[in-house]
C-alpha cells in the first residue's frame, strides 16, 4: 500500500448560493484539516447564542476545496481511492470531471481515481453542509457538534498494488450456524 498525505493548504470557495458548477477563482486559503469555522472563514457571528455551542465563523453551502496533486509513476500502476476520513456531503472531481459523490456523515468517504496517469492533477472537493439526508441528530446539532463544514480528518490518496475486498457485509444465521460474506473486489 502506497499512502499520499494530503493536508496541508488547499484554495477555498464559499459558496452561500450553491452554485452547482466548478467555481472559476478560490480567493482563500485553508489548512486541511480543519472547519471553515475553525479557520476563521465564513461570515464573523455575533448572535448571542445559549444553550448551545456557537461557531465564531458561521457558513452553511458549499466549500469548495482545491489543490494540485502528484500522482507518481507507481502510483498510476495501483488501485488509488481518494480517502476522507470526517467530512459532511462530498462530491469530488479530478482535473474538472465528476468522480462521484457520498452522504455518509458517519464513515469516511472512499473515491476511486484508478485511471488517473502518472503527473500533476487538479483535485476539487466540494462540501455541502446542508439538506442532509437525516432529520438532525448529535453529527448536526448546535448542542454537540455545531453545523461545521469542511474535512476534519485523515486526508489521503491509497494506492493498492494488489486486488482488495472493500465493501464487505456479513449475514450471520445463528440457526444454520452459518455467515455468508459479500464483498466488492477492487483491482487484480
Amino acid at each position: 500500500m502506497n499512502i499520499t498525505d494530503l493536508s496541508g493548504q488547499w484554495e477555498v470557495f464559499l459558496d452561500e448560493s450553491k452554485n452547482e458548477l466548478l467555481p472559476e477563482r478560490y480567493p482563500d486559503r485553508i489548512n486541511l484539516p480543519d472547519s471553515t469555522s475553525n479557520a476563521g472563514l465564513g461570515k464573523l457571528n455575533t448572535e448571542t447564542e445559549y444553550g448551545c455551542l456557537t461557531e465564531l465563523h458561521k457558513f452553511e453551502g458549499f466549500a469548495w476545496f482545491r489543490r494540485s496533486i502528484d500522482i507518481s509513476a507507481e502510483m498510476a500502476k495501483q488501485n488509488i481511492t481518494l480517502f476522507l476520513e470526517r467530512t459532511r456531503k462530498t462530491r469530488v472531481y479530478l482535473d474538472g470531471r465528476l468522480i462521484g459523490s457520498y452522504c455518509s456523515l458517519c464513515a469516511p468517504h472512499r473515491y476511486s481515481l484508478n485511471g488517473a496517469s502518472a503527473g500533476m492533477h487538479e483535485l476539487v472537493v466540494c462540501v455541502d453542509n446542508t439538506d442532509y439526508p437525516t432529520g438532525g441528530g448529535h453529527l448536526t446539532s448546535r448542542d454537540t457538534q455545531t453545523n461545521w463544514n469542511g474535512i476534519t480528518g485523515r486526508i489521503e490518496l491509497i494506492g493498492y498494488k494488489n486486488a482488495h475486498a472493500e465493501n464487505v457485509m456479513l449475514w450471520c444465521d445463528i440457526h444454520s450456524k452459518t455467515v455468508r460474506v459479500t464483498a466488492d473486489i477492487t483491482g487484480g
